[in-house]
Formats: C-alpha cells, sequence, structure tokens
C-alpha cells in the first residue's frame, strides 16, 4: 500500500458548482489535505454560502454541519476498531453511553461497517 493511499480523502463537494454557477471550487486535493480538516469544511462553507447568492440558508445548519462530520467521524471509528463501542468511546475521549446514543441519533448500522 502507497503512502497516498493511506491518507484521507477529502470530501468532494458541489463539483458542478464552476460549471453551473461560476462559482470557483478549489480542486488541489493535496493541499487541502495539508491545510487540514478546518480548512476543508472552511472552504465548503463559503462555497455552500456563495451558492445562495446573497439569500439566507435555510435554518439548522449547524446541526446539519456537525452532523456530516460526526457521522464519518464514529463510522470510521468504529470500522477501526471492529465495531467495539467501548475501544471506540476511548479513542473518541467519550462516554461510552454516549457513543451508543450517537449511534443511535444518527442511525450508523454497526453490521455494515
Amino acid at each position: 500500500m502507497t503512502k497516498r493511499s493511506t491518507m484521507i480523502q477529502p470530501i468532494r463537494i458541489h463539483e458542478n458548482l464552476e460549471e453551473t454557477q461560476g462559482i470557483a471550487v478549489p480542486n488541489d486535493n493535496l493541499s487541502m489535505q495539508q491545510r487540514g480538516l478546518g480548512a476543508m469544511v472552511e472552504g465548503f462553507l463559503a462555497t455552500y454560502f456563495a451558492a445562495h447568492e446573497g439569500l439566507m440558508p435555510g435554518n439548522g445548519l449547524y446541526d446539519r454541519v456537525i452532523q456530516e462530520v460526526e457521522r464519518p467521524l464514529l463510522r470510521a471509528t468504529l470500522k477501526l476498531v471492529n465495531g467495539n463501542q467501548k475501544k471506540a468511546a476511548i479513542i473518541l475521549g467519550i462516554n461510552r453511553n454516549t457513543l451508543r446514543k450517537k449511534i443511535t441519533d444518527l442511525q450508523i448500522d454497526l453490521t455494515n461497517l
């Protein structure tokens, strides 16, 4: 396995925004990875707000963004430990019962990790 294939791949968001709405979307994946998750989220949000063309986006943006980050975080961690919730909770730094509640709330299928 090469080092490149083990790196976390950035999420491809709104691939056609540049074509359909003239919004410049950065296409430098390695650069995005080097800047970190925060920069990726900030870039996505800038694109998301620009796509609204000055209009206010719908309510609940915070919860939607947190859910979009939290679900893959929990799934990847659970996959790493073969579904062992106790080990996943330790890695995540949260209580095991909190992890169970999040698994239920986010409808994470433990049989399909």
